[in-house]
């Protein structure tokens, strides 16, 4: 996957995904909206996403994910000077199995 760095649009939502999220999902720089909710994905989520500076819309509540979301991520927002609209994860303890921490999401599950 990480060699589809032309890659716009990706789903990967309620598919039932349970491993760890790869560090590779970085190198996909040309993304603009990544869903990933509704799946079994655990662990952190890694700070390489970050690299993801065309990102609008990262919708990846319902999973397992633990910790917080990484900073480089964060400051991937529009009011710091990012595209990114859109950033929801499982930080208000809904029907998420686990709970991260959020301190710049737009939408808490």
């Amino acid at each position: 996957i990480e060699k589809l760095v032309n890659l716009e649009f990706l789903d990967l939502g309620e598919n039932q995904l349970t491993e760890v999220l790869p560090a590779e999902m970085g190198n996909l720089v040309s993304l603009q909206e990544l869903y990933m909710e509704n799946n079994r994905l655990q662990n952190e989520i890694p700070y390489e996403m970050g690299n993801l500076s065309n990102l609008e819309i990262l919708q990846m509540h319902w999973n397992a994910f633990t910790g917080q979301v990484p900073d480089e991520i964060c400051n991937l927002r529009d009011e710091n000077g990012g595209v990114l609209e859109m950033l929801t994860v499982d930080c208000a303890g809904g029907k998420a199995a686990a709970l991260i921490q959020c301190h710049c999401c737009t939408r808490c599950y």
